[in-house]
């Protein structure tokens, strides 16, 4: 069953984009359930029907997985948390940084300073460059022999 994963049912599970049209089992309030991938401990990557209302309804597999798979289905849960949680952070750290930078520039013009740019650093590399090549002129012109110190 080839089905795309669309929404977060809950924090353990994940709702078929197909499961709405599940033509199959009603739960016993009358309504009808959506097929949804289970990510709890006990039963990872097993599908269920859900009702809306009552949650789990039935196991829509039968087949109980080995040991391996569980085992890695939730160490590949986990390592997808915890890097979800690693991005959370580095976003917010980002954010903190830029915003820090965009502060410090405007306290920098309030005061009166000169923010240096992109164009005024590139700027001095130019005159770096030219200055390098001057130096270079200039010993090869007063010391043609090197090693002679005047």
């Amino acid at each position: 069953m080839a089905t795309t994963l669309s929404e977060y049912s809950d924090a353990n599970s994940f709702r078929s984009s197909e499961g709405n049209n599940n033509d199959g089992l009603l739960c016993h309030c009358g309504r009808k359930t959506s097929i949804t991938k289970s990510w709890s401990d006990d039963n990872p990557g097993r599908l269920y029907f859900r009702c809306d209302v009552h949650t789990f309804i039935a196991w829509a597999d039968e087949e109980l997985q080995c040991m391996w798979q569980k085992a890695s289905l939730l160490e590949a849960r986990d390592i997808i948390r915890r890097q979800r949680d690693e991005i959370r952070q580095l976003i917010a750290a980002n954010t903190k940084i830029l915003w820090d930078q965009a502060c410090v520039q405007e306290s920098n013009v309030a005061s009166g300073e000169h923010v240096p740019t992109l164009a005024d650093n590139h700027k001095l590399e130019v005159e770096l460059v030219k200055a390098g090549e001057r130096e270079r002129k200039c010993s090869a012109t007063v010391c043609p022999f090197p090693g002679w110190v005047f």
